[in-house]
């Protein structure tokens, strides 16, 4: 596995790992893709599932993880893990898609928490205007799951819908179920959005 300078990255001044699945293509002409989350959402675990196709118990995120990842034939991308203490903001500026995770299992503070959480990113004037995002209702494969549309009638307004590209998707990081279906939105997604993504 090739390791990458994290000076080649916009967040150089932040922990983290920087690495590489083999793809013969320069990391700064990928699209950058940011897995966003409150703690315990399962984005570590998201995260490390697309990068190598197996579930991994994992810790809390210092930071950040980064990784080149070919999610499918077409689609090459920039894959950051942000921890929850980490200021996102500081890296929606160069962002092409935001993948945030929500739950399934949560309490209903909590989903009202990530309600929040995510209404706050979505009306940062550091977040570009044209990058899509995909709420990623996980743990589905819970028996204490709620039904996925449930979640997101929870957590997705109209409101912010109006506002930009916003996609749903129930996934299973322990099981894999809804990763294809996943991957696909994000790739239609990102190719929607080409003309409009800044270049860096």
């Amino acid at each position: 596995m090739h390791s990458f300078s994290c000076h080649s990255f916009p967040c150089s001044r932040v922990m983290g790992c920087v690495c590489s699945n083999n793809i013969k293509v320069n990391p700064a002409d990928l699209p950058n893709v940011l897995v966003l989350g409150l703690s315990g959402s399962g984005k570590t675990s998201l995260y490390y599932r697309l990068a190598t196709g197996v579930f991994l118990t994992t810790q809390p995120t210092l930071g950040y993880n980064v990784q080149a990842v070919q999610l499918a034939k077409g689609l090459s991308v920039l894959l950051w893990d942000i921890g929850e203490c980490t200021h996102w903001w500081y890296y929606y500026p160069s962002c092409q898609a935001i993948l945030y995770l929500v739950d399934t299992t949560a309490d209903p503070t909590a989903i009202q928490s990530a309600k929040q959480e995510l209404q706050v990113c979505l009306e940062d004037p550091a977040l570009p205007e044209h990058v899509p995002v995909i709420v990623v209702v996980n743990k589905t494969d819970s028996p204490r799951s709620l039904p996925t549309h449930r979640v997101v009638n929870k957590i997705v307004t109209a409101y912010m819908c109006r506002q930009r590209d916003i996609e749903v998707c129930g996934v299973s990081t322990v099981t894999g179920a809804g990763l294809e279906t996943l991957v696909l939105k994000l790739r239609d997604l990102i190719r929607r959005n080409e003309g409009t993504m800044p270049k860096f």
